[in-house]
């Protein structure tokens, strides 16, 4: 673990200098930087704490109880999320433009899998006792906070939906009805 962290410190002292983003370059759709040396070796550590990670979750889950298993089992989702996005923003700047079976271009997506994984850890703390955290909410607040959480994974499918549709498939007014419920005859 200590070198871990004395290798995370001599990594961010490198964030400001040509050692870790050399240069940028035009991919035809977005700018990206181009990796330095130390962005090179921060991939590799990258990669291993990640693989390390989801095994340790995954032997932890093999041991633990039945309860725990749907803990870890939270956790894994959110923490593999978390890791495909962030793998998919190295991507461009290691040189790979396209998805090598679809061949159509990357997109930064790592933001929004950090709110996400935000969202999946906050939730299992919730439903879960998530890392021992006990939160004693009514029955009614519970509910509510279920609901949210359904409303928001709709919201989130909506606006993929309406991002992938054609133009003009999906109007404004059609987007917002399409969240307010279920038509009423």
């Amino acid at each position: 673990m200590r070198f871990a962290y004395g290798a995370g410190v001599c990594l961010t002292g490198t964030l400001f200098t040509p050692l870790f983003i050399s240069d940028v370059r035009n991919a035809g759709y977005a700018w990206y930087g181009v990796g330095g040396p130390a962005f090179f070796v921060y991939t590799g550590f990258y990669a291993v704490s990640a693989i390390l990670t989801l095994v340790f979750l995954w032997r932890a889950k093999g041991s633990a109880t039945r309860f725990r298993q749907g803990q870890i089992r939270s956790l894994l989702w959110a923490t593999g999320i978390l890791i495909a996005g962030g793998t998919n923003d190295i991507l461009p700047i290691l040189g790979v433009y396209r998805y090598p079976v679809l061949d159509t271009p990357i997109f930064p997506i790592g933001s929004l899998s950090a709110i996400c994984y935000g969202i999946l850890v906050g939730f299992s703390v919730l439903q879960h006792q998530l890392l021992d955290v006990h939160v004693g909410l009514s029955r009614f607040a519970a509910h509510g906070m279920r609901l949210a959480f359904l409303i928001l994974i709709g919201f989130v499918l909506m606006i993929v939906v309406s991002l992938v549709a054609p133009q003009g498939a999906i109007t404004p007014f059609a987007f917002w009805a399409s969240l307010s419920g279920p038509e009423q005859n």
